[in-house]
Parts: structure tokens; C-alpha cells; sequence
């Protein structure tokens, strides 16, 4: 943290053998990107590169778990 082109997300913590949501919202509360991934993947990349710099938070979820994280943006 900062990023500039992609923000990586290791769940391979996560005891869970189904889909982990990710969200990103901006700090007006906009959701900026979101995805659904198989919580079999070690890790999965989102790309902030279009994003303005400043800071994100994201949400990593699923129905055992939730996550949240500060991300910040900067070019």
C-alpha cells in the first residue's frame, strides 16, 4: 500500500470451499469494482489503474467471513 496499477488479495486463509465476494467502494460509499472468486485461488488481483488516487475500502466476504481493508490509491 500505495497502489497504482493493481491491488492484491490473498485469501488463502479463508476456510471456506466456495465463492469469496470482493467489493471496492470509494469514500463517498460508490462501489467501484466488484467480483466473485473461488476461494480455491490463492490470491486474485483487482486493477486500480483507471481508479483517481485516493482511498478505497474493500470488502473481502463470503458466508463465514467478512474483511474489510483500506486501500490507497496513488498514481
Amino acid at each position: 500500500n500505495p497502489a497504482n496499477e493493481f491491488v492484491v488479495i490473498d485469501i488463502t486463509k479463508a476456510s471456506f470451499n466456495g465463492e469469496v465476494a470482493i467489493a471496492m467502494y470509494d469514500m463517498t460509499g460508490k462501489k467501484v469494482n466488484a467480483t466473485t472468486v473461488a476461494n480455491t485461488s490463492e490470491k486474485t488481483q483487482i486493477n486500480v489503474s483507471d481508479l483517481a488516487e485516493g482511498v478505497y475500502t474493500v470488502f473481502v466476504s463470503n458466508e463465514l467471513f467478512s474483511v474489510t481493508k483500506k486501500v490507497i490509491v496513488s498514481k
